[in-house]
C-alpha cells in the first residue's frame, strides 16, 4: 500500500480516536471538535428555526422551486435525468455489497465511478438552476451554528475558538471562511475512507482486543462517542464477524483499501446466498475464475466445479454426450423416479 496512504489511515485514526482534528490557521493551532448525536440534534433544532425564518422572508421550499422551474421549462427534462442517476447508483452500490465474483466486482466499480462523476456534474447544474431555497438557507446559516460550536483554542476543547462577541461580529467571507477550513479539514471523514480504515490490521488487532465494548475501546460510553467513533466501532463488528466465519482476507488484498472492503462485502454475501440456499436444491454461480471456483469449494464442502463433473459424467455416457437428466442431476436435483 502507499505510505502516503497509510499516513493519511494513521491521521484520521489517531484524530477520531482524539475527538478532534488539528489544523493550522493563521499562525495558531485549532481543534475541530467531531460532533456527536446531542450535537447532531442541537443542529437539527436549528435548521428547523433557520427554515422557518427562510418562510418568512419569502423563499420558496426545494419542491416549489422546482415546481416553478418545470413550469418555465428550465429544469424538467434534467431534473428526471437526475433522480434517475441517483436511483441508478444506489441500486449499483447496494448490487455490489451481493457480488461475489472479481470481474463483476470491478465491472460495477468502473460504473459507479462514472456515475458519481455524472451526478456531481449535474448535482452542481442543479444547485445553480435552484439557487436560493429554505433548505439552502436553513443549511448555510446550520453550517455556521456548527462553526461557532466545534472550533477551539485547547485540545481539551475547553475553550472556543470564537468568543461570543468575536463570532458576532465576523462578517459573511470570515464565516465562509471557516465553514471552508471546517469541511476541507474533515474531507477525509466520510462512510468510504472510515470503511478502508477500518479494514487497516493497525486498528483491527487494537479492535478484536476490546471485546465489542465502547468503553474499552474509547474509554467513554456510546452516548458520549463522537460519530465517527461509532462509524468506525460499528464497522469494525461487521468485519469482526465476517472474519470468524470467514478467516482473514487474502494477503494481495491488502494492497488496496478498496479491494480490501470489498473482500469483507463479497464474505458476507457469500454467507447469506448459503443461508437462503440451505436445504434447496443447488445454485449456480456464473463468470467465476479457476481460482474462485477453487476458494468456493474450499469453503463449502457440498460445492462443486460444473465443468469437472460435466467432464467426470460424461465419461460414463455413450457418445459422452449428457442428456437434460443428468444436468439437472450435476445441479442438484432428484431425478431419480
Amino acid at each position: 500500500m502507499d505510505a502516503k496512504l497509510t499516513h493519511e489511515f494513521r491521521k484520521v485514526y489517531a484524530d477520531i480516536i482524539n475527538g478532534y482534528t488539528l489544523v493550522e490557521s493563521e499562525g495558531q493551532d485549532l481543534y475541530i471538535r467531531h460532533l456527536n448525536e446531542s450535537d447532531i440534534g442541537y443542529i437539527s433544532s436549528k435548521y428547523k428555526l433557520f427554515f422557518s425564518e427562510a418562510e418568512d422572508r419569502g423563499l420558496l421550499t426545494l419542491n416549489k422551486k422546482l415546481e416553478l422551474l418545470k413550469e418555465q421549462g428550465i429544469w424538467a427534462e434534467e431534473e428526471e435525468e437526475y433522480k434517475k442517476i441517483k436511483e441508478e447508483l444506489s441500486r449499483n452500490t447496494e448490487s455490489k455489497k451481493k457480488l461475489l465474483i472479481r470481474s463483476q466486482i470491478d465491472s460495477i466499480s468502473k460504473l459507479i465511478e462514472d456515475q458519481e462523476k455524472e451526478l456531481q456534474s449535474i448535482e452542481s447544474r442543479r444547485s445553480e438552476a435552484i439557487d436560493l431555497t429554505c433548505e439552502k438557507y436553513a443549511d448555510r446559516k446550520s453550517n455556521e451554528e456548527i462553526v461557532n460550536l466545534c472550533l477551539y483554542k485547547d485540545p481539551q476543547l475547553k475553550e472556543k475558538f470564537f468568543s461570543p462577541k468575536e463570532y458576532k461580529e465576523m462578517d459573511q467571507a470570515e464565516l465562509y471562511a471557516c465553514i471552508f477550513l471546517y469541511n476541507n479539514s474533515l474531507s477525509s471523514f466520510n462512510s468510504k475512507f472510515i470503511k478502508q480504515l477500518a479494514a487497516m490490521p493497525f486498528f483491527i488487532n487494537s479492535f478484536l482486543i476490546s471485546n465489542d465494548d465502547p468503553m474499552i475501546f474509547f474509554g467513554k460510553p456510546v452516548t458520549e462517542l463522537t460519530n465517527y467513533q461509532i462509524d468506525l466501532f460499528s464497522t469494525g463488528k461487521f468485519y469482526k464477524s465476517v472474519m470468524s466465519s470467514k478467516g482473514n482476507p487474502p494477503e494481495e488484498a491488502y494492497e488496496d483499501p478498496q479491494k480490501l472492503v470489498e473482500w469483507y462485502d463479497s464474505a458476507q454475501a457469500t454467507e447469506e446466498i448459503k443461508k437462503q440456499t440451505e436445504g434447496k436444491e443447488a445454485s449456480t454461480i456464473v463468470g467465476a475464475d479457476k481460482k474462485e471456483v477453487q476458494k468456493m469449494i474450499e469453503e463449502d464442502p457440498l460445492a462443486v466445479d460444473f465443468n469437472k463433473e460435466v467432464a467426470k459424467t460424461a465419461k460414463g455416457k455413450e457418445g459422452g454426450v449428457l442428456d437434460m437428466k443428468d444436468i439437472m442431476k450435476i445441479h442438484g436435483y432428484n431425478v431419480d423416479f
